[in-house]
């Protein structure tokens, strides 16, 4: 124990430091590429390819499920999809997933199995066989999945690898979830809001795939240096880029795509757009960096999948914005970060219904 911890709670620190500050330390003192602080774990498999593993929790507050947006199938779809994207930011091809769920007695078994099928409904779209798991029972619904992923030796995409010089990119319109996560728990300006406009919001709450296909295309390029899944919020996503690189990501703000919809509840809100673009949430898209010299047939056919560039790598540390006219200011993002204000100020609308 060091003495930073003496006393002190996991709430005190919260996720990202507990995995800077403790985690790494702990399980990767040597900072290999290919051990703990990636989306998956990279280790040596059949002749020529490398094994990616990766598992994530859903727990029963999961914003879309506890305001309704989405029902039990709707519940696994999101298990399996977050769980899959970790693989696809790798660059993988996910090929097994094990499923354990925790489950409250009252549970009605026609729930557990649409919430089986919404994890079979996603698994098969990418021919992920769903292996077993573990059942046991819990207070309240919980549920996890692991997931096994391949792809050529190699080539598996990690967070670290940025260059000074290389192209930062994203591979979907910005900021649809946060300014949902702000209209659904009620937030300024929330009311204002048409419910046309709520609606286009709330889809990508409700499912959105994940970018399989990109990542692969990714990996086989040879251009990108580095990868993440979105699932903490784009901010927070370029900032555990930039500091895995140790470089200085510069977003330019012209270049962020911002759907109408999030135009409107950043006006409704009074705040700065980037508020919404860079804020907490997650659309399990692909943001990472490409090399400088990426050919532009290259950059094209990336550019089918959604992906488009949003700035540049330099030498330094942390994420800057740029302007129009050309003016740089330093950015801390507040992404989704568990045991912390974020975490409390999305759930808190939870606790008063």
């Amino acid at each position: 124990m060091t003495a930073a911890e003496d006393g002190e709670t996991v709430g005190q620190w919260g996720e990202k430091r507990l995995i800077r500050e403790l985690i790494r330390p702990l399980f990767n003192p040597e900072e290999d590429p290919h051990g703990v602080g990636d989306d998956c774990a990279v280790f040596d498999a059949p002749p020529g390819h490398n094994g990616l593993l990766s598992t994530d929790r859903v727990p029963a507050d999961l914003i879309a499920f506890a305001h309704g947006l989405i029902d039990y199938r709707g519940f696994g779809q999101h298990l399996a999809a977050l769980n899959i994207s970790d693989v696809a930011a790798c660059g993988g091809n996910p090929t097994l997933l094990l499923l354990n769920c925790a489950l409250p007695n009252h549970m009605q078994v026609a729930d557990f199995r649409s919430l089986c099928e919404g994890v079979l409904d996603v698994a098969r779209t990418y021919n992920c066989q769903v292996r077993g798991g573990d059942i046991s029972s819990s207070p309240e619904l919980s549920c996890s999945a692991t997931v096994l992923g391949l792809c050529a030796a190699g080539q598996a995409l990690l967070r670290s690898g940025a260059s000074a010089g290389d192209i930062v990119f994203a591979s979907r319109p910005v900021g649809m979830t946060p300014a949902a996560f702000h209209v659904l728990t009620g937030k300024t300006g929330a009311l204002q809001i048409p419910a046309t406009i709520r609606a286009h919001l709330y889809e990508p709450l409700r499912y959105r795939p994940p970018m399989v296909e990109l990542g692969q295309a990714l990996a086989t390029s040879g251009y990108c240096t580095s990868c993440m899944d979105n699932t903490d919020g784009l901010g927070q996503t370029l900032l555990e880029l930039s500091e895995a690189s140790r470089m200085r990501f510069t977003i330019d703000q012209t270049a962020l795509r911002l759907p109408h919809a999030v135009r409107q509840v950043a006006l409704a809100a009074g705040v700065e757009e980037t508020a919404f673009a860079l804020g907490p949430g997650h659309d399990f898209s692909l943001v990472g960096t490409l090399h400088t010299d990426t050919p532009e047939g290259i950059l094209r056919a990336l550019g089918e999948h959604g992906l488009h560039p949003i700035g540049s790598v330099t030498e330094g540390s942390g994420i800057w914005l740029s302007s129009h006219d050309g003016s740089e200011t330093a950015f801390t993002p507040h992404g989704w970060n568990y045991f912390t204000s974020t975490e409390h100020q999305l759930t808190e609308a939870l606790k008063r219904d």
